[in-house]
């Protein structure tokens, strides 16, 4: 018995080791997504990548009409964003040296 306790030991640590190093899921992404949005009230576009912000949609739970009706279509509207080009990084512009002669 004792060496199916420390098989069942071993298997629940990896298992545990598992989830800790595992890439984020769709779920997380919706859970990171939706309490960014529960706090500022919108979805910006360059906060989360456009992987997580898709990961987000996709994982939305049918009972979030009932909550936060206005949710999916933030994400949309960030992915929409996101894909006009808001989160492109800008080049700084620089002004023209100008020269008076004396």
């Amino acid at each position: 018995m004792g060496a199916r306790i420390r098989l069942l030991r071993a298997a629940l640590v990896a298992v545990a080791l598992t989830l800790a190093l595992a890439p984020a899921t769709s779920a997380d992404a919706f859970s990171q997504v939706y309490n960014y949005y529960r706090t500022h009230g919108n979805v910006a576009p360059c906060t989360f990548s456009a992987k997580t912000l898709q990961q987000a949609l996709s994982a939305v739970p049918p009972d979030i009409q009932q909550y936060a009706p206005d949710f999916p279509a933030a994400i949309e509207a960030a992915l929409q964003d996101r894909a006009q080009g808001a989160c492109a990084t800008k080049g700084s512009a620089v002004a023209p040296l100008v020269t008076t002669a004396p």
